[in-house]
């Protein structure tokens, strides 16, 4: 298992126990590329879902997904290469374009995370930040569990994400969309364990 997922397993156990393994092709049908491994080990343990209700994590539109509401990474792939387009890259990156933008999570900011996926090593793909409200782009050259953990911990190199509602948050949740689901269907609120 990766070191920062099982560190995130520390930080913030998933609600409702693990989710139901699902065997895929590990492979991303936007780039045709290996997906992470950190990404892979955290969907084993967590499941597609969203952290506070605010950050979702997504599988690829064509991996099975057993709860069947969390295939939205190309449409969020499409928006942040449509930023890309319309404002242009990251200054730091020279190397890749917006063809090499996967999406892998959104807020309810209206941000969106990926990857620059231009090198062949997806273990050392760096995490991408679309922040949607200053029209600019935060670079990470780390993977995606470093990534949520720094920013659950409050470490990242800098705080141009300190207005997230996970930043820096001591008890983080996350809730599979199956469990939500599952719970919904029993009339019960995931993030409230109160009635509907």
């Amino acid at each position: 298992m990766n070191s920062f997922v099982a560190e995130l397993l520390a930080l913030m156990p998933p609600l409702g126990g693990s989710p139901e393994r699902v065997e895929w092709e590990p492979v991303d049908v936007t780039t045709g590329k290996r997906l992470p491994d950190d990404y892979l080990d955290f969907l084993a343990h967590y499941g597609p879902g969203s952290i506070e209700r605010f950050l979702g994590v997504a599988v690829p539109d064509a991996m099975p997904d057993p709860g069947r509401v969390s295939g939205w990474t190309s449409e969020e792939t499409a928006n942040a290469r449509g930023a890309w387009e319309d404002n242009g890259g990251p200054a730091e990156v020279d190397d890749a374009t917006e063809e090499s933008v996967v999406a892998w999570g959104a807020d309810g900011f209206a941000d969106i995370y990926c990857w620059i996926t231009s090198g062949e090593d997806p273990n050392a793909w760096p995490v991408l930040v679309w922040r949607d409200t200053y029209l600019d782009w935060c670079l990470y050259p780390m993977g995606m569990a470093e990534f949520l953990l720094k920013t659950l911990r409050a470490e990242l190199p800098d705080d141009r994400l300190n207005e997230l509602r996970i930043w820096g948050k001591s008890n983080p949740r996350y809730i599979s969309y199956k469990e939500s689901s599952r719970l919904r269907v029993l009339g019960v609120n995931a993030w409230t364990g109160e009635p509907m």
